[in-house]
């Protein structure tokens, strides 16, 4: 009679399980390994896959930079809202960081609202956002690795 139990149990949270989804900001290069001197653009994706085309709202975006082999930041070339572009200069690594604005979503009674939950008295959950990305590209042959990082709070 026991026997049944753990099989019952295994099949029961198998068939429960879900996937996750969630909201994902994503860097794509059109070239990650270029020559020095060679422009590389990159494309900014939102979405719940990879490199998804879904269009971010005005003003969610906040930057995005590079940072040189030797730890310095580079402004970006805008092409347009979801473009920028720039030109590795020297050898080495360099990491594309893009940052949406941080903030909360409240689940309410009646929807959810890109709030806090103070001051709502229908709020039933709140969550804080704070989403970011990053690429690496390596210009030209194997030269200096990255001296410092894109200095977002969590970072592989």
């Amino acid at each position: 009679m026991k026997k049944w139990i753990l099989p019952a149990a295994f099949i029961f949270f198998l068939c429960s399980a879900t996937a996750g989804f969630s909201h994902s900001l994503w860097i794509t290069a059109d070239n990650y390994r270029p020559a020095v001197g060679q422009r590389v653009t990159v494309e900014i994706g939102w979405g719940h896959g990879f490199a998804k085309k879904e269009a971010m709202r005005k003003g969610v975006f906040k930057r995005i930079y590079a940072v040189s082999p030797d730890g310095k930041r580079l402004a970006l070339d805008r092409i347009d809202d979801a473009h920028y572009s720039f030109v590795p200069r020297a050898p080495g690594c360099y990491a594309v960081g893009a940052e949406i604005n941080p903030g909360f979503m409240t689940k309410t009674t009646r929807g959810r609202q890109m709030r806090s939950k103070k001051g709502l008295d229908n709020a039933l959950d709140c969550m804080r956002f704070d989403i970011r990305a990053k690429a690496v590209i390596r210009a030209g042959a194997p030269g200096k690795a990255l001296k410092s990082s894109v200095a977002h709070p969590l970072e592989i």
